[in-house]
């Protein structure tokens, strides 16, 4: 299991740094965000190996504890539900494919007894990003053709 974990996560680098090494090329004022991006997902995927190789370390043995036919189900999941979100985004708008995808997912994915959370959860979330990109860096989003 962390075997897997250190290779995905090699994986993972693996491709942020040859985005950071394409990004080399672009213009400095419009490099900083691409770049930032890559330094971040290079550092979250060393953070992923050490933590990996850390409990490796603590469990001499690692049980596995679901079947694979679960894990499978969540990968066709996970998959299906994403693409669903990418070709709803131009019918019914970023704001409202974002925010009912974060909370669907939530409730899914989380076995925790604060569902009462997720809809405020998808909403501020979606609101954020909203912000970051609209209003901050000024890059429009979907509207949709609904609204």
């Amino acid at each position: 299991m962390y075997k897997r974990d250190i290779i995905g996560s090699l994986l993972f680098m693996a491709v942020f740094a040859a985005a950071l090494a394409g990004a080399g090329e672009f213009p400095d004022e419009v490099a900083v965000y691409p770049r930032l991006i890559c330094w971040a997902g290079l550092i979250l995927g060393a953070v992923q190996i050490a933590k990996s190789w850390l409990a490796a370390k603590k469990e001499s043995a690692p049980a596995e504890n679901g079947s694979h036919t679960r894990a499978a189900l969540v990968v066709v999941l996970t998959l299906a539900g994403s693409l669903v979100y990418i070709f709803s985004l131009e019918y019914v708008g970023y704001a409202v494919s974002t925010a009912l995808f974060i909370m669907i997912f939530s409730y899914l994915f989380d076995n925790s007894a604060r569902k009462i959370w997720y809809p405020v959860i998808g909403i501020a979330v979606t609101a954020v990003i909203y912000l970051l990109f609209s209003k901050a860096l000024h890059i429009p989003l979907p509207q949709g053709m609904l609204f």
